[in-house]
């Protein structure tokens, strides 16, 4: 009994001395976000990141919705948010990617939020939110949202993504066969080996590197 008391007032004592510091590093990052050197403000920004526990989480988030940081901010703000994946960061994520009162139709801050959901890859409603808006009008956006699922690796994402292969833009096509890849589902393999005798030396290559995907995968599972 006693030894467990030694070690519960050890760690007490560690974290009491650890406050002070964290407390200074808070009012150093605060203080850079409020100056007017961008370079500073990024760096607090990474800091945050770097940190990560539940207080650094809710200064990213405030700074995700506030109305005083220009979206450079804002969207590094969500990629560290995406790297820390701390689910409390889900909903202001999916709120800033279907919400124009937040996005303001900004390409930049859409696809931001759509890479950093493609981390929490245990959320069927971050899922579900990225199929629903996969028709989103900009190119650079329905990229990060296809992203997005081929790093979540759903198998539900297949049905939706493989009508895609058929895209009329390039840059989409090559990213939907790129997330087939990385979902491994074998339901992809007949539409994937279509593409892999294609004229186009690039189109034919990423199918052939998304159906070894798939075979590995398989073969693994």
């Amino acid at each position: 009994m006693r030894h467990v008391l030694r070690i519960f007032l050890t760690a007490a004592v560690v974290l009491l001395l650890a406050l002070p510091a964290f407390s200074a590093d808070m009012r150093s990052i605060e203080k850079a976000l409020d100056s007017s050197d961008e370079s500073a403000k990024i760096a607090a920004i990474d800091e945050l990141g770097r940190i990560g526990n539940d207080r650094a989480v809710d200064k990213l988030i405030e700074i995700v919705y506030s109305r005083d940081h220009h979206w450079t901010f804002k969207t590094r703000a969500m990629s560290n948010l995406g790297a820390i994946g701390n689910p409390k960061a889900i909903d202001s994520l999916m709120e800033m990617l279907t919400s124009p009162l937040q996005n303001f139709d900004c390409p930049s801050l859409l696809s931001s939020a759509a890479r950093a959901l493609g981390h929490f890859k245990k959320e069927q409603r971050v899922v579900d939110i990225l199929i629903q808006e996969i028709n989103y009008d900009n190119m650079q956006v329905r990229e990060a949202i296809i992203d997005a699922l081929g790093s979540i690796g759903n198998k539900k994402a297949v049905a939706v993504l493989i009508p895609r292969l058929n895209d009329r833009n390039f840059t989409i096509r090559v990213s939907v066969i790129r997330a087939l890849g990385q979902i491994g589902d074998p339901a992809a393999l007949m539409p994937l080996e279509n593409l892999a005798s294609s004229n186009d030396p690039l189109i034919a290559q990423s199918a052939k590197t998304a159906i070894e995907h798939i075979k590995n995968n398989k073969k693994t599972s």
